[in-house]
């Protein structure tokens, strides 16, 4: 519910009562604006403490997820209404129609979604590598001994299988069937 502006600054101040909280902003007037006269800016919602919902079209305020609120209208689509781009300048719209005609293809409606792309880690090893692996020795609580800061390389070792993106089982090149333990890739150093 909106109830005045405070006073007729530049950007006005307006005062919000929504549930049981009062707000005061600034909202910038937009005098061309359809409908809207007003324009929040991004912060509105977080000082505000409002949670928006779009998979269910709701909101809720930040620490009360019981009251959700639904929306009045359905969010409309992102698409470029006519009187879009009115306020660009000259330089500023064959800009633009240079990126839309360079990128054709990919702003048309209809053309098919481009699929995910699979998440790849390159990290410059592979099934077969010989490497120097970066161990820590257990700590001897016992003789007040800590190895947390003396890594020890060793090896060499071959790699054998991929664990997952980035971690590696290794093994005795002597005895490559039996695999020595799982390692992250950033504890490899290349045989040279």
């Amino acid at each position: 519910m909106v109830v005045k502006p405070k006073k007729q600054l530049a950007p006005p101040r307006w005062t919000f009562k929504t549930e049981k909280k009062v707000l005061t902003l600034d909202l910038p007037a937009l005098p061309k604006a359809k409908g809207n006269r007003t324009l929040p800016r991004t912060d509105f919602l977080g000082k505000a403490g409002i949670v928006l919902n779009l998979k269910h079209k709701n909101w809720h305020f930040y620490g009360d997820q019981t009251r959700k609120i639904p929306f009045r209208e359905d969010i409309p689509n992102c698409h470029l209404r006519e009187e879009e781009g009115e306020g660009l300048t000259k330089p500023q719209l064959s800009r633009l129609k240079k990126l839309l005609m360079e990128y054709q293809d990919t702003f048309n409606p209809g053309v098919e979604a481009t699929p995910y792309i699979e998440h790849r880690i390159d990290t410059g090893n592979a099934p077969g590598d010989r490497v120097w692996v970066t161990t820590h020795l257990k700590s001897n609580k016992a003789n007040q001994k800590s190895t947390k800061f003396t890594p020890r390389r060793d090896g060499p070792y071959i790699v054998t299988t991929q664990s997952s993106l980035t971690s590696y089982d290794v093994a005795d090149p002597n005895n490559p069937k039996v695999p020595l333990g799982t390692y992250p890739f950033f504890s490899f150093a290349p045989m040279r």
